[in-house]
C-alpha cells in the first residue's frame, strides 16, 4: 500500500537543529582563548600592555564592539590599558564558550563593567545573578556602587535592602549613620538629574541614607564644575558616561 503524502516521508523532509551536548564543545573551545595559534589579533592589557590574542573569526559575530576598540597608532594591537587580565580573560572565556568562571564579587564587578561597556547582555546578567547570590557584609557596598553606575535596578534594589536589613543599630546610632558609611564612595554627582532624582525618590521611602548626601549632589550638578578637590565628580573605571561628566574635567 502507497504511503500518504502527508505521512512519515512528509514529516521527514521537516528541518530541525539536532544539539549535542554542549559542554565538551565549550572545554574545546576554552583552549582558544587567549591561545596565539591562528590568532590575527592581539590586545594590550592593562598599564603593562601584557599580550593577549584573540580570533577575528570567533570575536567578530560575538562582539564586534570589542573589534571596532581603539587601536594603537603604531600597531594593530587593540590597548585596554584600564582592563585587568584576570577580567579580560574571563570575557574572552564567554565570547568563545558562552560561559564564565567569576573568582568573586571583585572580579565580578569588574566583568559586570566590561559586559556593559561592549554590550554583552547575557554576560551582564551572569554576572548580576552572581552578584545576588553573593552579597555579604563585605561585598555589599561594592554591590551597590556597582549598581548605581551601571544603572542596574535589580542589582541596586537587593543591594539597599540587604545594607537595611544587616544595619546594626547600636544606642546614639542610627541607620543612616552606618548606611552613609556604605554609600560614602558612591559619585552620585556623575548621575544625570533623572537617575538622581530617582535614586532620591527611593530613597524617600525608607530614609535609609542621610538627606546631605543628595544636597551635596545637587549642588554639585548646579555649579556644573568639580571643584580643586571633589573626588566625586572624577568617574571610576567602568562609569558609564553621562553628556554633563565633561563639565567636570
Amino acid at each position: 500500500m502507497a504511503e500518504n503524502a502527508e505521512g512519515p516521508q512528509a514529516a521527514a523532509k521537516v528541518s530541525t537543529y539536532m544539539s549535542g551536548s554542549l559542554d565538551p564543545f565549550a572545554d574545546d573551545m576554552k583552549d582558544m582563548v587567549n591561545n596565539s595559534n591562528f590568532s590575527d589579533l592581539t590586545f594590550g592589557v592593562g598599564k603593562s600592555r601584557e599580550v593577549m590574542y584573540g580570533h577575528k573569526v570567533i570575536i567578530s559575530p560575538r562582539c564586534n564592539v570589542l573589534l571596532n576598540s581603539q587601536r594603537s597608532e603604531e600597531s594593530s594591537t587593540i590597548c585596554l590599558p584600564d582592563t585587568s587580565k584576570q577580567s579580560f580573560y574571563a570575557l574572552l572565556e564567554f565570547i568563545y564558550t558562552n560561559r564564565v568562571l567569576l573568582a568573586d564579587a571583585t572580579h565580578a564587578i569588574e566583568v559586570l563593567e566590561l559586559s556593559t561597556k561592549y554590550k554583552l547582555a547575557e554576560l551582564h546578567q551572569l554576572c548580576v545573578e552572581y552578584l545576588l547570590v553573593n552579597m555579604n557584609v563585605t561585598t555589599a557596598a561594592d554591590i551597590m556602587h556597582a549598581a548605581v553606575k551601571q544603572s542596574e535596578k535589580e542589582l541596586k534594589a537587593a543591594a539597599l535592602a540587604y545594607i537595611e536589613e544587616n544595619t546594626i543599630v547600636i544606642p546614639g546610632k542610627t541607620k543612616v549613620d552606618f548606611a552613609g558609611l556604605a554609600v560614602r564612595h558612591i559619585r552620585l554627582p556623575l548621575l544625570t538629574k533623572e537617575e538622581l532624582a530617582a535614586v532620591d525618590d527611593e530613597n524617600e521611602k525608607n530614609r535609609l541614607f542621610s538627606i546631605d548626601i543628595f544636597r551635596a549632589a545637587y549642588r554639585t550638578m548646579l555649579e556644573q564644575k568639580a571643584g580643586p578637590y571633589n573626588p566625586q565628580t572624577k568617574p571610576r573605571k567602568g562609569t558609564k558616561e553621562r553628556p554633563h561628566h565633561k563639565n567636570f574635567q
